[in-house]
């Protein structure tokens, strides 16, 4: 299931040759969409120490995520600032409700020497893109479902290195 997401994210970085740097930042302002505007009530997020709780969602099943960042050789990047945000377990980000006047399922955590982060989170659950209006007339001519599959977003920082957006 995260492989579209992952894939789609890791061969836009790998197969374009960016021509300027306003170009990048399009890009980047597309695959982050509505959920990491700045505006939002959520910001700033917290940043997690590892083996934190993301989510206070008490409904969602408990989930222990563990990742390491490195190179295209296997070596561990250290110090990279890594963006994660996630559905609830009803499938809403925090940003889509107007109650909350927190961040909830999202945060910032830093990967250690050895290029491994991990913290607390539920399982992520799918949730279907609205589908009235012209999108919901596409998917219905393609026979298709609105359904995103459960995932959770990263976004990997760190100087000197290109931005990859899950």
């Amino acid at each position: 299931m995260y492989s579209r997401n992952v894939s789609s994210s890791l061969i836009s970085s790998v197969c374009h040759t960016w021509s300027t740097q306003s170009t990048i930042q399009s890009h980047l302002q597309v695959q982050k969409a509505q959920f990491l505007d700045p505006s939002t009530p959520t910001k700033p997020k917290p940043s997690l120490e590892h083996g934190d709780l993301m989510s206070q969602d008490t409904e969602g099943e408990p989930c222990l995520v563990v990742c390491t960042v490195k190179d295209v050789e296997g070596n561990a990047i250290d110090d990279v600032k890594v963006d994660i945000w996630e559905t609830d377990s009803s499938g809403h980000y925090d940003v889509q409700h107007a109650d909350r006047n927190g961040p909830d399922g999202r945060c910032v955590i830093k990967s250690n020497k050895e290029g491994i982060l991990w913290f607390k989170a539920i399982v992520p659950v799918p949730y279907p893109i609205p589908h009235d209006g012209p999108v919901g007339q596409i998917l219905r001519l393609l026979k298709r479902h609105p359904w995103r599959p459960a995932h959770m977003h990263f976004m990997f920082e760190k100087k000197g290195w290109d931005h990859l957006i899950t």
